[in-house]
């Protein structure tokens, strides 16, 4: 298994090394008779540091730093790679077919106006290009753009529509660890101090966890999913990342995860409006748990990346952990009662 995840981990490294090349290099892709909306990315798509979207009030700058690419308007969160990586491959790859109307009474018909989407590129503090994005063609076939200098419309190859949206580019998923490797769980209400601990068992897939502080008198529902406290990492979305300021919220949930790893994660949950906020640090699990090279690399990186932030969590994701010992145990059953006090 070991020798298998290093395979694994050098051919994504490899694959990696790759790309990053195809995009610093290839040319295999030809305008043929047509020129490139923005030739500046034929070569220096890898130098852009800055990308500017605009559309009417809605505006978004994507900036490189030194940790990656960050949203300005996020106080500088992580911006996700993949979405900026399909942006410039997209706007790499499209050829003016075309020219059109140079009337400028012509562009609003066109949305090379008000409604365009203005894309500046940036390359260190210079401006390599600024570009309108308008409508499709009736066909469907292209895209009508002018640059933000020339009074020229043109019809484009087909541009994939370009979301201006701070949401839309924010590294919004920030963990995701599967219920598997997840070995227990914690769960306090901070208010009332109710307690939930979930440990996972040898059994089947379906009871991986039990309770672990059931109450005398108390069992478990027929139906109660205990287990799936034990998913709250996996997919763990936010809707915005603020800076880390807790002190005029209201801390509700207190969770715990131990990760097969070694590690444990702590989200702590805060309100304040009937907005949900939480935070997520890590640290080494159980006292002289051994951490492998990569569970310590994972607690640093996550630490160093997240230490200053709280997030803003979807609605679902709250409710989905606001859980109490009530939505998990009901009475011990008569039978079940009477079963014990025969065996006394």
């Amino acid at each position: 298994m070991l020798n298998n995840i290093k395979i694994l981990l050098l051919i994504l490294v490899l694959l990696a090394a790759a790309t990053y090349f195809v995009v610093q290099q290839d040319q295999s892709t030809e305008a043929g008779d047509n020129e490139w909306l923005l030739p500046e990315l034929q070569q220096n798509i890898n130098q852009i540091s800055r990308i500017e979207l605009k559309r009417q009030n809605d505006v978004v700058s994507l900036e490189q730093k030194e940790s990656g690419w960050v949203v300005a308007e996020a106080s500088g969160f992580y911006a996700n790679k993949e979405n900026i990586v399909g942006l410039l491959m997209n706007l790499r790859s499209v050829v003016l077919l075309e020219k059109k109307t140079s009337n400028s009474d012509n562009f609003e018909r066109l949305d090379l106006l008000d409604s365009a989407v203005s894309i500046k590129l940036h390359q260190g503090d210079q401006l390599l290009k600024s570009v309108l994005i308008g409508k499709d063609s009736s066909t469907g076939q292209g895209t009508f753009v002018r640059y933000a200098d020339v009074q020229q419309a043109w019809l484009a190859s087909k541009i994939n529509p370009i979301n201006v949206r701070i949401d839309q580019w924010l590294q919004n998923r920030i963990i995701d660890i599967d219920a598997e490797n997840v070995s227990a769980v914690r769960l306090k209400q901070v208010e009332t101090g109710e307690l939930i601990e979930i440990q996972r068992t040898l059994a089947a897939e379906a009871e991986a966890f039990r309770m672990a502080n059931i109450p005398e008198g108390q069992e478990l529902m027929e139906n109660a999913n205990v287990g799936g406290l034990a998913n709250g990492l996996a997919n763990y979305m936010i809707d915005q990342a603020e800076p880390r300021d807790v002190d005029n919220l209201t801390h509700t949930i207190e969770l715990t995860y131990d990760i097969t790893s070694g590690l444990r994660y702590l989200i702590n949950v805060y309100a304040l409006n009937d907005v949900y906020y939480a935070t997520v640090d890590v640290q080494q699990g159980l006292a002289g748990t051994q951490l492998t090279p990569e569970a310590a690399l994972e607690m640093q990186t996550v630490n160093q990346r997240f230490a200053d932030w709280m997030f803003v969590i979807p609605s679902y994701k709250f409710n989905a952990v606001n859980k109490t010992p009530a939505d998990y145990l009901q009475s011990a059953t008569t039978e079940a009662v009477t079963t014990e006090d025969n065996a006394g």
